[in-house]
């Protein structure tokens, strides 16, 4: 009779969520969410994957609504949205706060166009947000955290 050596009980793939980039809509803004596209007029610009649930070294981000800027949906890794104007639509996942060992992710980065009443954010994997806008001056707002690449 052969002995069978023991099998080491690896960890299961944390649960992930796909974080969309959308684009469009009447007031031509982006939205960023983990649900559907807000809208018929939404197209897709880019993904990224981001956690389900809490784990160690993460925070939570959340959708939220500018109150100052008529459709400006922005992530934030602030449950009070940042300003008691500001409405929170809800928790959309969880990044790394750091590059976590042995899990390969790409940092996210929190961007906006403000340009009056059409002020918009959206997100990049890029620290430069993606260069120069058609319109108005282009922030980079610093870095969310670090999705799953």
């Amino acid at each position: 009779m052969t002995r069978m050596a023991p099998v080491a009980a690896t960890a299961a793939a944390p649960k992930t969520l796909t974080l969309v980039r959308y684009f469009g809509g009447a007031q031509a803004k982006h939205w960023v969410t983990t649900a559907a596209a807000p809208g018929p007029l939404y197209r897709r610009e880019g993904t990224f994957r981001i956690l389900a649930q809490p784990a160690s070294g993460t925070r939570a981000l959340y959708s939220c609504l500018n109150g100052y800027v008529l459709l400006d949906q922005f992530v934030s890794a602030r449950s009070d949205c940042e300003s008691p104007k500001s409405v929170r639509l809800g928790r959309i996942g969880y990044v790394y706060l750091k590059p976590p060992k042995g899990v390969k992710v790409k940092p996210i980065y929190r961007c906006s166009i403000p340009t009056g009443s059409h002020s918009e954010h959206f997100v990049s994997f890029r620290s430069d947000c993606e260069g120069r806008p058609t319109s108005g001056k282009l922030l980079v707002e610093g870095r969310l955290g670090y999705v799953l690449a």
